[in-house]
């Protein structure tokens, strides 16, 4: 390992603590000799003091990811969900069983056709005798 980068890791650590009275003497003394070490060190010094200039926010809700369409709230407003409700219960009653009227009628229009096709039948055999006749 390059012996400027151990010296920029002691740089990266001294600013969140202490270093010990050895490693700050051998970085003083690296620092005094080497130029890309000295502006590593004052370029993260400038680093961390725009970062603690920085306006703190709270996080009072951690950033977190959205969750799935199917999790999502849905805000409806009541009479619209209530109205759709009385839908679909109204439309399962009707569908349920049919009403008696119904089935009248559909029985008087069944005999109804059968009359019909009877009268049908017979009219063609009634003009015949009709017209042989006179």
């Amino acid at each position: 390992m390059n012996n400027c980068e151990e010296f920029q890791k002691l740089i990266s650590v001294c600013l969140d603590e202490p270093l010990t009275t050895e490693q700050q003497n051998k970085l003083d003394v690296h620092i005094a000799q080497c130029a890309d070490c000295r502006t590593f060190q004052e370029s993260a010094i400038n680093l961390r003091g725009l970062i603690r200039s920085l306006p703190f926010q709270s996080m009072a809700h951690p950033l977190r990811r959205p969750s799935p369409w199917w999790r999502r709230k849905i805000a409806l407003p009541f009479p619209a969900v209530a109205a759709g409700i009385l839908l679909i219960v109204a439309s399962w009653l009707t569908h349920l069983s049919p009403t008696p009227s119904k089935r009248v009628e559909s029985n008087i229009e069944a005999f109804t056709v059968i009359e019909q096709i009877d009268i049908i039948k017979l009219e063609p055999v009634s003009a015949v005798k009709l017209t042989s006749g006179n």
